[in-house]
């Protein structure tokens, strides 16, 4: 749905970040290793995938449960935007 909606609206900049979000929650290891390829129409720009491409990944010096971990309060906090209900994390 993301592509298909105006980049200037607030639902796409949300969409956006939330987007960068769970993809680097589902392939820590971007840009490095293997990764599927996202649709080009979602940019490489936004606070949290710059900051995570200019560090090689949040997770350089901590480990992956401690980079996902992260990931996902970030997530959370992100989310709480337009889903005013807690996320669940079930392991």
């Amino acid at each position: 749905w993301l592509v298909s909606i105006s980049t200037e609206s607030q639902h796409w900049i949300w969409g956006h970040d939330a987007f960068w979000l769970a993809f680097m929650s589902a392939c820590p290891e971007f840009p490095h290793g293997q990764w599927p390829r996202w649709d080009t129409g979602i940019p490489l720009e936004g606070q949290f995938i710059k900051q995570w491409l200019n560090a090689g990944t949040l997770g350089v010096d901590q480990s992956r449960e401690s980079s996902l971990e992260q990931i996902w309060v970030e997530f959370c906090t992100h989310v709480m935007l337009f889903h005013p209900n807690p996320l669940v994390s079930v392991n």
